[in-house]
């Protein structure tokens, strides 16, 4: 399968920022008429998001997102969408992702332009989209996650959370039960483009083969420490470094 995980629905009035629409009659393209060039690449499945140029108000913020979703409905096999944000709107931002991402309209959030918009990608006002982003149900599909997993919930009337700190560990899928699953092996050799031909003979270490150590660290707390939990992920990732300080001895 050949995914397009980069595609844009530009307003009409850009058309020009789509090369395969050259020769088209002078004047705006509907988004329809996008719908079908996109449909037309030879890939299998396209993530689309919205114009970024859209992006600056919040009605425009709310209609690029409503056009994807518009595509996206009408195209389900074909298309998938992805809700864009403005880290300068937080929360209309947060409403769109409550609108489109929570109800499964998308399938999660991007492009987050920063050269469009001009913010810092490590400004705390974006922190609650990225929150909100990657708050995911216990309903048994694996998901993607990177350093940290938490879990949360409450048993004999007692609410708690659980984390799981691991720098090998990539994905994992929970169930409602409490039962967590890590995927421990990862995926193959990535293919470059032309489709570049893997050998059969080679070994690919960063895949599944072979012996492998992974070291998972298990938080419980009342509330999440997310201090606690980034120190331990430093701890993790961060090598071990050797140095001599007594300049010699004599």
């Amino acid at each position: 399968m050949i995914i397009d995980a980069h595609c844009h629905l530009f307003d009409a009035n850009a058309r020009d920022r789509y090369f395969w629409l050259d020769g088209q009659p002078e004047g705006p393209v509907p988004p329809e008429q996008y719908e079908q060039c996109i449909l037309a690449q030879p890939v299998d499945h396209v993530l689309l998001s919205a114009d970024p140029g859209l992006l600056k108000t919040a009605e425009g913020l709310a209609r690029a997102n409503d056009l994807v979703a518009q595509a996206a409905q009408a195209h389900p096999a074909r298309i998938s969408g992805l809700c864009q944000v403005n880290p300068h709107l937080p929360k209309e931002s947060l409403d769109e992702i409550d609108k489109h991402v929570a109800k499964g309209n998308f399938v999660g959030i991007g492009e987050i332009c920063q050269h469009v918009l001009e913010f810092d990608t490590c400004d705390e006002t974006v922190y609650p989209m990225i929150e909100r982003a990657i708050d995911r149900p216990p309903d048994g599909r694996e998901y993607p996650f990177h350093n940290f997993l938490a879990l949360s919930g409450k048993a004999a009337d007692a609410e708690g959370t659980l984390a799981l700190v691991s720098r090998d560990v990539y994905a994992a899928d929970a169930t409602a039960d409490g039962c967590v699953h890590l995927t421990l092996l990862r995926a193959p050799a990535y293919a470059h483009h032309d489709p570049y031909v893997l050998g059969e003979r080679h070994l690919y270490p960063i895949t599944g083969q072979g012996m492998h150590e992974y070291e998972v660290a298990l938080m419980p707390a009342a509330v999440l420490d997310m201090d606690a939990i980034g120190a331990e992920a430093d701890r993790q990732r961060r090598p071990l470094w050797m140095a001599e300080v007594t300049r010699g001895m004599r």
